[in-house]
């Protein structure tokens, strides 16, 4: 058999069996958890989906504006997405625990009624980490779990956490992922970073906040032994600012001609990008256990953005 732990029957290129031949090899390259054989398969489908499409008439640039048209059409509201999730309730136990010792019970979910969650754009998060890459930005792995002592020197004070043992929670975001790798010496003092990861909310659900979306993060810190001031992380915070200012206009423009994108000054430390009236980025600095000056930024939230798109090309149509 080869690479491959299956049998899989040979197709035949211009039809849509060589299309099945080559999803089926990509499926058991993922099985066998082979990310460089499920990326060579990968592009195979592509060449027998565009052999597929040469056969019958098309190119695969008449494919792509179809594709295009269906996700404008989703975005703003035309289409409706065909899935269908039942809507939960998350009962939070407690408050983030003081001590290791204090007992931390897993977050309860209830089933309440069906309710059409807003699709994530993951090659859009897909997009936007590429641009950031190309900015200058580290793309690296994080983790999705971190201590409760990480979480609460970001965790809003009104807020609880989702824990999943006796000294661990969900992040809130990456910004809490990459603090937990700060202070434990696995980040480079002043490389600035970029990573996805979801992120849970207590947060009431509504048209934009659910419990749980999918997020780009941006995070450089400078160590204040190291001679950095805040100064630095300030200059930095300017330029995460600039690059996702960049990369939302261009998306924006793609779907409307009226990009409504906004500065809004929080704080001193703090300023956001708005969206025809939606939140789509924070950023700014902040102390962490008085040695280092953390510089964050939102690269992408989804599927705030998605939504605020939405919400935007409704106001260019009225």
């Amino acid at each position: 058999m080869g690479y491959h732990k299956k049998e899989i029957k040979p197709g035949v290129v211009g039809q849509t069996s060589k299309v099945l031949e080559e999803l089926q090899e990509f499926e058991d390259a993922m099985e066998q958890h082979n990310r460089i054989m499920a990326a060579v398969e990968l592009s195979d489908v592509y060449g027998a989906l565009e052999a597929l499409a040469e056969s019958s008439g098309y190119s695969m640039h008449d494919l792509m504006i179809m594709s295009n048209a269906t996700k404008s059409a989703f975005l703003d509201g035309t289409r409706k997405s065909k899935s269908v999730i039942p809507e939960v309730t998350v009962t939070l136990n407690h408050e983030v625990p003081d001590t290791p010792e204090q007992k931390t019970p897993l977050f309860e979910v209830t089933a309440v009624n069906k309710m059409s969650y807003p699709r994530i754009n993951y090659k859009m998060i897909s997009d936007a980490v590429l641009f950031y890459r190309n900015h200058g930005f580290h793309e690296t792995t994080v983790p999705w779990i971190v201590t409760t002592e990480t979480l609460k020197k970001t965790l809003p004070t009104d807020k609880r956490a989702f824990t999943v043992d006796d000294n661990a929670c969900l992040v809130g975001s990456a910004e809490q992922s990459f603090i937990e790798l700060m202070v434990n010496d696995h980040l480079y003092n002043s490389k600035k970073y970029v990573a996805v990861t979801p992120c849970f909310r207590d947060d009431d659900i509504d048209e934009i906040h659910q419990k749980y979306f999918m997020k780009v993060e941006l995070f450089c810190f400078f160590d204040k032994g190291m001679g950095s001031s805040e100064k630095n992380a300030y200059d930095t915070v300017k330029l995460m600012y600039n690059c996702a200012f960049k990369f939302f206009s261009e998306e924006a423009q793609k779907y409307s001609n009226s990009s409504e994108l906004t500065f809004v000054h929080v704080d001193p430390r703090q300023c956001d990008i708005m969206l025809n009236g939606i939140e789509i980025g924070s950023y700014g600095t902040r102390e962490i256990n008085d040695e280092y000056i953390v510089a964050y930024g939102t690269g992408l939230a989804e599927p705030r953005f998605s939504l605020a798109l939405m919400n935007q090309k409704r106001e260019s149509t009225k």
